[in-house]
């Protein structure tokens, strides 16, 4: 791997860089079962090349395009009406023939007017950052007319954030450099960017494995995302060991007897691992029927039946190995387990 700082290249498994010094702390790793992997850390420039990327012109790789996952705030246009209508009020307040009333009523409506106001532009600079537009200037429109500005934004789609190469840098490096992005993106839960940075980051550099990561796992999270027509059933993602994409369609979240799913067909029966390491299922006729917890202790995979550890449930070691005999300590306070053969026999504490 590189070292985050200096680029200087250092052993997988180094703490601290030997050129530099620097802790090499931004890691992404991922454990599978089959054995314990060190994922190489998200490689960023050397420092001296981030410099001179504030000195080149950047280029657009592509316009804008509008991010097809997105959900258009319709909202908006009811609030938007609400407020055009409460902007007739003060024709009502003018007709009434007593002058206390008429004059109460228009300092009240000042009052509620100004409110609102500074509400709906809270609300329209939100809305705006979100679908990558200019806040400051939908700020501005929103404060001088709410309702219109909640009307139109509520009609907009969100624009996609142009990927940009910047000039003098070689593939490998701009790779590098949209890869960063594509993390910071991916953190602040902005999956489609993420999902479009890490894919020209891949393009740049086949070999680029923290990109290819960040955009899996991109995938899946904008997926899940995705709110379902009908509120009674839930569909979720998940991403297998085997680099499955698992379709899984559940009827008010029940697990058990959930629809799995692999490219449009009924997943073949068998065990399936999630990559993320928190659970296995066994599916038989496309359906779960059975769920498995696992939790990590220490060197120790517990394969649970449900949240809490008990008699019975499998220990194995990260290498998929039979789990040693003996005490193992669970971190909970005065806790442990015994393993014997594999297999959980009593719990202490």
């Amino acid at each position: 791997m590189y070292c985050k700082k200096c680029g200087k290249e250092i052993d997988d498994d180094s703490i601290y860089c030997t050129h530099c010094g620097t802790k090499q702390s931004n890691r992404i790793e991922k454990v599978t079962f089959e054995k314990e992997l060190n994922e190489p850390p998200i490689i960023g420039p050397p420092s001296e090349l981030k410099q001179k990327v504030q000195t080149v012109n950047l280029q657009s790789d592509f316009p804008p395009k509008y991010d097809p996952y997105y959900k258009k705030e319709k909202d908006l246009l009811f609030f938007g009406i609400l407020i055009f209508l409460w902007g007739l009020v003060p024709l009502f307040i003018s007709k009434s023939n007593n002058a206390d009333v008429g004059s109460f009523g228009f300092m009240g409506f000042s009052v509620i007017s100004a409110v609102i106001r500074i509400v709906t532009v809270v609300e329209v600079v939100k809305v705006a950052k979100e679908q990558n537009r200019d806040p400051n200037l939908w700020g501005v429109f929103a404060f001088f007319l709410p309702s219109i500005a909640f009307i139109v934004l509520s009609t907009k789609n969100k624009l996609f954030i142009p990927v940009v190469l910047a000039n003098g840098l070689d593939s490998k490096q701009n790779s590098y450099l949209l890869t960063e992005k594509a993390e910071i993106y991916f953190s602040k839960k902005m999956y489609s960017e993420s999902m479009r940075f890490s894919e020209k980051a891949i393009e740049l550099d086949n070999q680029n494995e923290v990109a290819k990561r960040i955009y899996n796992t991109s995938y899946i999270e904008l997926l899940n995302s995705i709110n379902n027509d009908e509120e009674s059933f839930q569909t979720v993602y998940r991403e297998s060991t085997e680099s499955q994409i698992l379709k899984i369609t559940s009827f008010h979240n029940e697990t058990i007897g959930a629809s799995v799913y692999i490219d449009g067909l009924p997943a073949p029966d068998g065990e399936y691992t999630y990559k993320s390491g928190s659970h296995k299922i066994i599916i038989s006729d496309g359906k779960i029927i059975k769920r498995f917890y696992y939790q990590k202790i220490g060197d120790l995979v517990i394969e649970k039946s449900d949240d809490e550890i008990r008699p019975g449930d499998k220990a194995f070691l990260y290498s998929g190995l039979v789990a040693p005999d003996g005490d193992y300590n669970t971190g909970a306070w005065r806790q442990k387990i015994v393993v014997e053969d594999g297999i959980v026999i009593n719990i202490k504490g």
